[in-house]
């Protein structure tokens, strides 16, 4: 786990990474 994702946990998973991107990068 890393703590340099998207908010608002700002957590980064290593196999979730593309499951959770469903938020638009804006």
């Amino acid at each position: 786990v890393f703590e340099d994702g998207p908010p608002p946990t700002h957590l980064r998973y290593c196999i979730n990474g593309v499951a959770m991107n469903f938020h638009p990068s804006e």
